[in-house]
């Protein structure tokens, strides 16, 4: 996979499950699943919650994993803390160009959820922006949007980081430009580091 010209950029969206915030840990802690065989081994949480409770269907542990995460509501999503390279990823970003988080809520609870996370971290949020000169009005943390179809605010100058191909696969369609975030189970060619240091020149330290 290639990595578009940022040349012809003027959006990026950053992903925010599986990208900016780490999913993983926060449901390996809800369900108690080791982080890493959810993350390495397994590849999703329904295989790794089926291993541990011997549950041969692994659509039906699956579909059991998400309705304990939804039963959790909102505080589940608000207490998730930043995955490993999110704040490099994020602050390589908007130091680049306009930059929005978008995110597809799971339902009210994750969307909720959601919100006040971003409140929770609108400081980390607004130090990782810098000092950019831009036209956008709103404060920093509130430069968000939560869309199940993330293809809407595709456009030719629009680049997606995202870990899901169906959201990278759907946002190409719609004439937008997307980058897959490596994760276990996405086939990604390109690693955090390359995908980071390609955004942000390798200039930048996190303040």
């Amino acid at each position: 996979m290639s990595l578009p010209n940022l040349d012809n950029i003027d959006v990026i969206y950053l992903d925010m499950d599986g990208v900016l915030v780490d999913l993983n840990a926060g449901v390996s802690d809800l369900l108690d699943i080791d982080v890493a065989k959810a993350a390495t081994h397994d590849k999703s949480f329904g295989l790794a919650w089926a291993r541990r409770h011997s549950i041969d269907d692994v659509d039906y542990a699956d579909d059991l994993v998400w309705r304990l995460i939804r039963a959790s509501g909102s505080d589940f999503w608000e207490h998730l803390d930043w995955a490993a390279h999110g704040k490099l990823l994020f602050m390589a970003a908007a130091r680049r160009k306009k930059t929005t988080i978008l995110s597809s809520p799971a339902d009210g609870g994750s969307a909720a959820g959601k919100m006040a996370w971003l409140r929770k971290h609108k400081r980390t949020i607004k130090a990782l922006y810098g000092n950019t000169n831009d036209d956008y009005r709103k404060p920093p943390h509130r430069r968000f949007a939560l869309s199940p179809s993330k293809e809407i605010y595709a456009h030719p100058r629009a680049l997606l980081i995202d870990d899901h191909h169906k959201n990278i696969n759907a946002f190409q369609k719609a004439g937008g430009h997307a980058v897959t975030w490596p994760q276990p189970w996405n086939s990604s060619e390109v690693t955090r580091g390359t995908i980071v240091r390609w955004l942000g020149e390798g200039n930048h330290e996190l303040p």
